[in-house]
């Protein structure tokens, strides 16, 4: 990505969506990783729906 210009802006923690999604999502956003131009890269939480179920794999056999 850098050879082309571009550095990583977020990075999306595709967890599931409950309390061990969100405690791991939280730790994630403690630590302070940066890109190639020393910005502190955003930790974001991908959760499914909760009315679709917590887990990833409830959206899947949804689809």
């Amino acid at each position: 990505m850098r050879n082309s210009g571009s550095t990583i802006q977020s990075i999306a923690l595709a967890v599931d969506n409950d309390q061990a999604g969100d405690n791991f999502v939280q730790k994630m956003q403690e630590y302070h990783f940066k890109n190639a131009d020393e910005k502190v890269i955003k930790m974001k939480a991908a959760q499914p729906h909760k009315k679709w179920g917590k887990d990833w794999n409830d959206e899947l056999i949804r689809s």
